[in-house]
């Protein structure tokens, strides 16, 4: 069978809590396989299985059983933010500074990233992360192929901000007015709207 990015990550967390081991989930491929979108499937997941609100603490098995059913139905806190939350809404942030659009793909990962997922080892839920990201494709930021477009977040700025920051910055509206941004013939992706991504960042 092909690995199922549930079925991994429920199997790791059954391992962290019997075995008491830590454990490692690689998600890895070529452009455009997905390895965005799979961990943040993976995370969404993991975090859900452990969400630490719950009133009464329930074993990760019967929690697995829960979900087995309505596997894409997660059920978050909706009163203050959980950590879980924050946890998982880093995402955007680290796609708005490391993805970009690339012959492949529109929103192409241009970093590795490492994420360190804390649990507390007596009650099994998460008590922290830590986030690394490394090889950034520095040599994009003042040059890329022209059917490409530079990292996501210049994109975001000088579309999304609003007018407050712009006439403090100083930040024109026009893409062709920066030379680090013009060169690309597709600044415009309707997959990513520049202005609703930057609200969300």
């Amino acid at each position: 069978m092909e690995p199922n990015i549930y079925g991994l990550s429920a199997l790791a967390i059954n391992q962290l809590v019997m075995n008491q081991r830590n454990q490692s989930i690689v998600i890895s491929g070529e452009s455009g396989a997905g390895k965005t979108e799979q961990t943040k499937m993976s995370m969404k997941f993991i975090t859900s299985l452990t969400n630490n609100n719950s009133k009464q603490r329930m074993s990760i098995n019967k929690r697995f059983s829960r979900f087995r059913t309505s596997i894409n139905q997660f059920i978050f806190d909706s009163g203050t933010e959980s950590l879980e939350n924050r946890i998982l809404s880093c995402s955007p942030i680290l796609e708005a500074f490391g993805n970009s659009k690339t012959v492949r793909n529109d929103n192409s990962s241009r970093f590795g990233k490492l994420v360190l997922l804390l649990f507390n080892k007596s009650t099994n839920s998460l008590k922290g992360a830590i986030i690394t990201n490394y090889l950034l494709e520095k040599a994009r930021v003042v040059d890329f192929n022209e059917p490409e477009r530079n990292y996501h977040i210049f994109y975001h700025l000088v579309r999304g901000s609003p007018e407050c920051l712009t006439d403090r910055l100083g930040i024109s509206r026009d893409v062709s007015q920066y030379v680090y941004l013009k060169k690309g013939k597709h600044s415009d992706l309707k997959s990513m709207p520049d202005s609703e991504m930057f609200i969300e960042i």
